[in-house]
């Protein structure tokens, strides 16, 4: 007898910038302070793939970022030198997921008049996944000049929006012969902890030697519970399993989507009690838990599929 069903997540990508100029051993001489962005049409798909954090890029120009932009208005210079990159999870609410990273243009690189920010796949050209005017203390657009002996500084925190409630997901009738009826209740887990090694928590996993890779892509760390799911801090309880495979697929351009398969064969996933919850993680998408009422009663005669996919969309930096 085999059974199937499938669950479905979704997290909200934020993020912001930062710019300061100086001379190295000195303190700023202009610090914007924090400001808000685009992330681009362009950008979230290239969520789907990789790449998409490698350089920054700064400019003149002051046409209002849309989401459809791709590049700046008026280009002035790039770097892929990522002098910082740390990762944290918010320890408690508002919560979210981030990795900060830091470009630097070298004294004299970035020299001028500058207006427009931007980070993508190239130092120019390339396809740009977050744009933005640089703007003062009120919001309002303004230029800072960089001189030719000044270094420039770029700050982005990428942010990972968990949701704070349960995601609605349709009840599923299992394809065994009984055609059970579950009712299913997906949260998010564990979004107090850092991504450990692509299997948990709610960090992006970038370092400083390959911050571009830093798709949303592949499903690890997956476990069924005999137990309850947690609260969204934590993880379901009870004894637990592993599957006997999982499987992500390719991404698909414009769907905002990657989809995957977690598999139980007939010597997986046997729980006392039967399969109430499961646990899996979207490296750089996050940790999910799910509680199907009634439980999965799985044996040694049966298999389990359960497809699962995560979605991503714009949200406002925390």
């Amino acid at each position: 007898m085999s059974k199937q069903m499938q669950l479905k997540a979704k997290v909200g990508v934020a993020g912001r910038y930062r710019l300061r100029v100086g001379k190295r051993g000195q303190a700023p001489r202009i610090d914007t302070g924090w400001f808000d962005n685009i992330i681009t049409d362009a950008g979230r798909n290239l969520m789907g793939g990789d790449g998409y954090m490698d350089s920054c890029q700064v400019g003149s120009g002051s046409t209002t970022p849309t989401v459809g932009d791709t590049s700046l208005a008026t280009y002035v210079a790039g770097t892929s030198d990522v002098v910082a990159s740390t990762e944290a999870a918010e320890a408690s609410a508002p919560y979210y997921g981030s990795t900060t990273v830091t470009y630097r243009f070298a004294a004299g690189d970035a020299a001028g008049n500058l207006s427009e920010v931007g980070i993508g796949t190239a130092t120019s050209g390339g396809t740009l996944f977050s744009r933005a005017l640089i703007t003062d203390g009120g919001g309002s657009p303004t230029s800072i000049t960089v001189l030719a002996d000044e270094f420039l500084d770029v700050t982005y925190p990428i942010q990972l929006v968990p949701p704070t409630g349960d995601i609605t997901v349709s009840d599923v009738t299992d394809s065994g012969p009984a055609g059970t009826v579950h009712a299913i209740t997906l949260r998010a887990s564990e979004v107090t902890s850092e991504d450990t090694f692509g299997t948990q928590g709610w960090t992006v996993d970038g370092t400083n030697s390959s911050i571009g890779e830093v798709e949303l892509a592949g499903i690890f760390g997956c476990r069924a519970y005999n137990g309850a799911i947690g609260a969204i801090t934590a993880s379901p309880s009870g004894t637990s399993d592993n599957p006997t495979s999982t499987t992500t697929d390719a991404y698909v351009n414009n769907s905002l989507e990657r989809t995957g398969t977690i598999t139980f064969g007939l010597n997986d996933g046997n729980l006392s009690g039967g399969i109430q919850s499961l646990a899996f993680h979207f490296l750089n998408a996050g940790t999910w838990q799910a509680e199907f009422d009634p439980v999965i009663p799985k044996t040694n005669t049966d298999t389990l599929t359960i497809d699962v996919s995560v979605s991503w969309d714009r949200t406002t930096a925390l």
